[in-house]
């Protein structure tokens, strides 16, 4: 019987399993208060390896990873401190960290040297269950669990996930990031019969509004109040639980971060935004569907504030510039149908126009990058 068994053994079936990040405020300090969590009884560790982007993680993780990164962490001296606790205790331990920091050390470099240092198993939250196995057959070799995780949208998956499960299941009690609530209202339940329908129907793709649309007589706001973030991820992973493909309306830099980071496979519109949410697509390899043309389409023709409108069209300029600059994945769209953007021309009429933002000079650059959004467009939806 694994250690990770005996945790849980010993309670009944119960464990009681605190976690820490390790360095924050410093590996002398971790180390100490994994003795100190053994003697308030704790029965198995969960020992963070701060990462520079957590995506699963709320504020407070966030600033913690942050200030062990600052102090100069890394994955060799957390093993050296591992190899120090070893030698005063033997609570089962496992690491939670995310799929990038086990590549980049190599993954059988990593999971040999835990193993050889007495670590029992391997949390990875950003890696889900269909691509587990080049992780989960090097933890097999190098006796380690490799924890499974299920969400609440995992449904008909949870007794595939579980079956295959070792150690023990890791089960997501809420949608959205770590942290605490006073309460978790969202009714997931509704979201994912939802999304079963669509299914059921024939569906291949889900497209949901999570904000109201553009405001065209007055600068920078969108109508209607916008979903919250953990309503994006409840439908975005019902969705992907389903084998659907995602596309967002979205408008606004706070909207389109909340999509990007819950995995979204395309945003469309995204106006509003600043360098951290276009830089978030850019992490989260969203593609991005400006659709221009419905503002540049309106400029002069009196229908709405000209004042108004040309400040729109300026952003949206710079977002894309910066999307540009930022290697966005980009796919022309006309939102055809709109005022003034006419079915089979507006594409065309969108391609131009990000022509004349980019500039000639980008003219070649940006026909492949079109090309390549587009491929990936076609992949998914």
């Amino acid at each position: 019987m694994s250690k990770i068994a005996n945790a849980f053994k010993g309670g009944n079936g119960k464990a009681f399993i605190p976690f820490i990040t390790c360095g924050d405020p410093s590996l002398e300090v971790t180390e100490q208060l994994v003795y100190a969590m053994e003697e308030a009884g704790a029965n198995l560790i969960e020992l963070g390896i701060p990462f520079s982007d957590p995506t699963a993680e709320g504020a407070v993780i966030q600033a913690a990873n942050i200030r062990a990164l600052s102090g100069g962490v890394t994955t060799d001296k957390i093993f050296a401190m591992v190899e120090k606790i070893r030698k005063n205790t033997q609570i089962p331990m496992v690491f939670m960290t995310y799929a990038n920091v086990v590549f980049s050390y190599g993954t059988e470099r990593f999971i040999k040297k835990a193993s050889e240092l007495g670590m029992d198993g391997l949390i990875l939250p950003d890696v889900p269950y269909e691509e587990k196995e080049e992780f989960d057959s090097v933890c097999k070799k190098y006796d380690m669990d490799l924890i499974s995780l299920i969400a609440p949208t995992s449904h008909e998956r949870i007794s595939m996930i579980a079956k295959e499960a070792s150690g023990f299941v890791y089960c997501v009690s809420s949608l959205g990031v770590t942290g605490t609530r006073s309460e978790i209202t969202t009714d997931i339940g509704a979201m994912v019969k939802l999304v079963k329908k669509v299914k059921d129907l024939g569906g291949d793709f889900i497209k949901i509004m999570t904000t109201g649309i553009l405001d065209f007589a007055t600068k920078g706001h969108v109508t209607s109040e916008p979903l919250s973030r953990e309503e994006v991820f409840a439908m975005t992973a019902a969705a992907h639980d389903a084998g659907l493909s995602v596309m967002a309306h979205v408008n606004g830099a706070q909207a389109v971060m909340d999509a990007a980071e819950a995995g979204v496979d395309s945003v469309e519109h995204g106006n509003f935004q600043n360098e951290e949410s276009i830089c978030c697509m850019a992490e989260h390899a969203t593609i991005w569907v400006p659709t221009i043309v419905t503002v540049s389409n309106l400029l002069e023709n009196g229908r709405y504030p000209a004042e108004t409108l040309a400040w729109i069209f300026e952003t949206q300029k710079k977002g894309l510039q910066l999307a540009f600059e930022k290697d966005v994945v980009l796919a022309a769209g006309s939102d055809a149908g709109a005022y003034g953007v006419l079915h089979g021309k507006g594409i065309r009429e969108e391609e131009s126009v990000m022509r004349k933002i980019l500039g000639a000079e980008n003219g070649q650059e940006l026909e492949k990058r079109l090309a390549f959004g587009e491929k990936k467009i076609r992949e998914k939806f």
